[in-house]
């Protein structure tokens, strides 16, 4: 704490060509001088400790980090910002390319990475890969866009270069293989010449492609930009994210979190605290809410002692150093290693392993659950072959770019909340709860933000404190968290070890597998259901292999434990437990003698078979009103054509590596397979399955206006993956449009009207989208019914073509949009709305996904890195290319950080974290780790349940990534890593012990 007031100084600096004299402390950043003082918002901050670019700006001409800068050390200079820069031609150029190649996703990093290739350009404009890699290696993007960065930087040098205009855009590395509408299979006459789907023992008849084949389609499958009105303010840098957001007046929070793992507070005392000049208000467990409390029991670290409100960051900072707080430390279970022991200290009364209901057909007493298939322990003994393995994960978590931040705002009576979440709604109603205020007067505003991968789902109680204070306090307030604290807000992944034994015959037919599956879950008393995400996930394979494997039991431990909370960190728990199966297939393969997708090939399930009874592979699955016998058939499932046009991308063949290199390089390749839901496909209204399943609702509505013009209304936030986009090009090929030039959006925003749950797991072009798709076909209804009044037709007579309706063969009855909407007042509305049916959506509509990889191991060193991937995807029908091949570049690079790095734990004190923790406490990929080759292969293999065939993917290949990894260092080295991270120093350790063992 500073006990004695802060020196002051006055810095004149001039900034984008106009003087700012302003007084600060000698303390302040140059980016609170531009961004909190000066308002200047187009350059954000994330690290705060000058290790990812996000900030930069120019100082006399040259790129600095503004978070690293302090204000009095640019007294005097003149520097330059994105905001001034939309004019210069070569970052004009450059925004004009990143627009074009989808450069952008959430866009945080992008202005950060723009100031600093223009002055690459500026310098030369016969630029190599090479050079953009040089230039961009201390520039992080979490959304893992650098492919699409660099292609965006080249493509500008190229037209600043040559004077040529526009590049039209294209995907660079990607393959998409069509499959055809009708198949020489049919499950439920999904793939057959029919027009309708009939499943299940009620015969529940579903009219093929929601009445929409994916045939002759003009918009749908092609690469184009996302929407401008979404995409072009993240490259302009005006992008409202919350850190964006300035107010007059407004105060800053900053967050004391407990040192230990463990902790009762004995004493607190905020006095001295309250006292400093530019404290307003500082919240402990003495004055919390009490619908949103702060305990004086601590439960893990950096749980949430004291919050400060001040009129700087600086100064709440200086008040929680005033805070004085003496701690009684307790006994702590700060790790799945402190959990499994026996005498582990007791967090609760029944035990520290959680257990699912008694009532669930998945209760075991003995463990959190059981699932099981057939009878393993005879499956056991008809082996001829019983094998154990092993595999740990440490955890692992993908911090979005943008910091947890929020905005609260009170006028007396309604609540505006600029936060940062994967759901508006939901985040409303969670922030009504805390305040206990009526949600109707709570406005939650969520249009861009930087990044949320399932680690910010969700808000935290954290969001409620600060909202009650904007309305204690009467003024705005920011919160924008550092990384050692926000690591403790977000959602991790687990923990996890594996125990798998394997029963086979001689040829290697697997007989009977048991897995038994542990983990941590963080503290908390919430009992686990049949969808926690381990146990999903876990069971995922087991939808992938356990078909043809006819003896199985996975059985869950989840334990409660003095960490933060776990939970989706891009993906539901997929790397953690995928991880152990697929290394073990790999393990499996070569102890009899089988290439690995060979082997995988002889269990991997296919159209046609089925789960009998289905209620094995979890109660939600014997609840589907598909069920036929008890039994559900896979339908859209290209495993086989996922292996093999992933084996024939990749050159599966030529993937023996025998020498060592120079410099003791060797190289080996490796793959993975992956099952996961497909998007989670529900019901749209009309259907039986809306009105039969209960599930979360998804409404939107359009709007046609006067102009011509189609407003989409869907309260989603922007998260990078534009989705908004995909879905305009399904509502414009429905209406019959040629190309997304006609429609609008509203996003983002609880005002808006609309309500919808919150997206995940790839919802929005399903559900979101699904639910447009209906308003859109209503829509599309209406206009036919008021063009046949019109033009005096019969609604048979009618062609409609980008927005006009024509009588067939004439060509002078024709009525535009435009003009029906005039005619009706000046607008026409219609509403749609999609459900989520049990267990994530209907029947089986699953996806599957692989990953090649080939490494390169240093095995001096251990170091190792990826050389060349192939991704392939079980898409169903691609709906834009360009979006689609950014969804998976980010994918591969952030399975890539989960694989290289777990979360910063101090090994020798479990519990605790590393201090001083910033982005490069992590091995996270820059630019330079991109490898040199990427190839997406996406399979097309058509949803015949849904509109044009499409389903979502962007979660499922990511689960192969970490096996597919450790398979390929296998492959190059011969040892085998079993325990995560895969880091250079376990990948030597291993290679040592080979040695020793000679």
């Amino acid at each position: 704490m500073t006990s004695e007031p802060v020196s002051k100084l006055s810095v004149e600096v001039n900034i984008n060509g106009t003087t700012h004299r302003s007084e600060v402390e000698s303390r302040t950043t140059l980016w609170e001088l531009l961004s909190e003082r000066l308002h200047l918002t187009g350059t954000v901050r994330s690290c705060n400790r000058g290790t990812c670019g996000v900030c930069t700006v120019l100082v006399d001409g040259r790129p600095f980090y503004s978070c690293h800068l302090l204000a009095g050390d640019v007294n005097g200079k003149s520097l330059t910002t994105i905001e001034s820069l939309q004019s210069d031609r070569i970052v004009s150029t450059l925004q004009k390319a990143a627009y074009s190649c989808h450069a952008a996703q959430c866009g945080y990093c992008t202005a950060g990475w723009m100031v600093a290739a223009k002055t690459l350009l500026e310098k030369r404009l016969d630029v190599t890969e090479q050079d953009v890699k040089e230039t961009l290696a201390g520039h992080l993007c979490r959304c893992g866009a650098y492919k699409s960065i660099t292609r965006a930087i080249l493509q500008a040098a190229e037209e600043l270069r040559s004077g040529k205009g526009d590049v039209a855009p294209s995907t660079e590395h990607s393959v998409i293989v069509p499959m055809p509408m009708v198949r020489d299979y049919s499950t439920g006459g999904g793939h057959g010449e029919s027009q309708t789907l009939v499943e299940g023992d009620e015969r529940i008849t579903t009219v093929k492609w929601q009445g929409h084949p994916p045939a002759g389609l003009g918009i749908i499958g092609k690469p184009i930009p996302p929407l401008p009105e979404v995409s072009k303010p993240k490259i302009s840098g005006s992008a409202e994210y919350a850190t964006r957001v300035v107010r007059d007046g407004m105060l800053y929070a900053a967050v004391l979190g407990s040192p230990h793992p463990h902790a009762r507070i004995s004493r607190i005392d905020a006095s001295r605290a309250g006292s400093i000049r530019g404290v307003h208000l500082v919240l402990t467990c003495e004055n919390a809410p009490e619908k949103n409390p702060l305990g004086r029991e601590l439960n893990f670290q950096g749980d949430i002692v004291a919050v400060s409100f001040a009129e700087s960051e600086d100064i709440a900072e200086d008040a929680l150093d005033a805070i004085q707080v003496d701690y009684e430390k307790l006994p702590h279970v700060g790790s799945l290693d402190d959990a499994l022991k026996t005498d582990a200290y007791p967090l609760r009364p029944e035990g520290n392993m959680l257990s699912i209901d008694k009532e669930d057909p998945a209760y075991f007493a003995d463990a959190t659950a059981r699932w099981s298939h057939g009878n393993v322990e005879q499956g056991f003994a008809d082996s001829d072959i019983i094998r154990e393995f092993t595999y740990r994960y440490g955890g692992a978590t993908v911090l979005p770019m943008q910091p947890l931040s929020g905005v609260a705002e009170w006028d007396g009576g309604t609540l505006t909340f600029h936060g940062m979440a994967q759901g508006i709604n939901a985040s409303r109603k969670q922030l009504s709860q805390w305040l206990g205020i009526d949600g109707k007067n709570i406005r939650f505003v969520d249009k861009w933000n930087g990044g949320t991968f399932g680690a910010r789902m969700t808000l935290r109680p954290l969001d409620g404190l600060i909202a009650h204070a904007a309305i204690i306090t009467g003024r705005p307030v920011k919160y924008t968290l550092p990384i050692s604290s926000e690591i403790s807000q977000v959602a991790l992944k687990p923990e996890v070890l594996q125990k798998f034994s394997v029963g086979a015959k001689k040829d290697g037919t697997i007989v009977a597998l048991k897995c038994d599956a542990y983990q941590t879950v963080g503290f908390t008393d919430k009992t686990p259901t049949a969808g926690t995400p381990l146990n999903e996930s876990a069971r995922d394979q087991f939808l992938l292999y356990g078909v043809r494997i006819p003896n199985w039991q996975l059985t869950s431990y989840c334990y409660k434990t003095n960490t933060p909370l776990v939970g989706a960190a891009r993906s539901n728990t997929q790397q953690e437990f995928k991880l152990g199966f697929e290394c073990m297939m790999d393990e499996l393969a070569e102890e009899f003698g089988r290439d690995p997708l060979e082997y995988r090939l002889r269990f991997v399930s296919r159209p046609g078979d089925v789960l009998s009874p289905a209620s094995d592979w979890g109660s939600e699955f014997g609840k589907k009103i598909e069920l036929e016998n008890g039994g559900l058939k896979f339908d859209s499932y290209a495993s086989v054509e996922v292996i093999r046009e992933g084996e024939k991308t990749f050159e599966w063949e030529h993937r023996a590596y025998a020498d060592i290199g120079k410099g003791g390089v060797c190289r080996g390749v490796g793959v993975a397979v992956v099952d996961h839901h497909g998007g989670q496909l529900g019901w749209r209204e009309g259907e039986a399955g809306f009105e039969r399943s209960k599930g979360d609702l998804f409404n939107a509505e359009i709007v046609l206006d006067s102009a011509g013009t189609i407003t989409l209304k869907n309260v989603q936030p922007e998260s990078g993956t534009d989705h908004d986009t995909s879905i305009a090009q399904t509502i414009s090929e429905l209406l019959g449009y040629k190309s997304i030039g006609k429609i609008r959006l509203l996003w983002g925003d609880s005002d808006i009207g609309v309500e919808s749950a919150a997206w995940f797991g790839g919802r929005t072009n399903t559900l979101q989208g699904g639910a447009v798709l209906v308003a859109a076909e209503k829509l599309l209804g209406d206009l036919r019914k008021r063009a046949a009044a019109f033009l005096g037709a019969g609604a048979g007579e009618l062609e409609i073509e980008d927005g006009v309706v024509h009588v067939k063969g004439s060509s002078d009855r024709i009525v535009s949009f435009a003009e029906l909407a005039r005619h009706a007042g000046g607008t026409i509305r219609q509403w749609g709305v999609t459900k989520t049916g049990p267990g994530k959506g209907r029947a089986l509509v699953r996806s599957v996904g692989a990953c090649f990889a080939e490494v390169e191991v240093n095995i001096m060193t251990g170091v190792w890195r990826v050389k060349r991937i192939v991704f392939v995807q079980d898409a169903g029908k691609v709906i834009n290319p360009l979006l689609s091949e950014g969804d998976m570049d980010g994918a591969f690079i952030q399975g890539l950080n989960t694989t290289a790095d777990g979360i910063p734990w101090d090994r020798t004190a479990p519990g605790h974290m590393l201090a001083g923790m910033a982005f490069l406490s992590y091995r996270m990929p820059t630019i330079k780790e991109v490898p040199d080759e990427i190839r997406h292969v996406f399979i097309e293999s058509l949803e015949p349940r849904w509109y044009f065939g499409y389903k979502s993917f962007g979660e499922t290949a990511i689960g192969a990534v970490p096996s597919a990894i450790v398979n390929a260092i296998y492959n190059a080295t011969g040892v085998r890593i079993r325990e995560h991270p895969i880091t250079p120093e376990r990948v030597l350790e291993e290679m040592r012990k080979k040695v020793l063992s000679g």
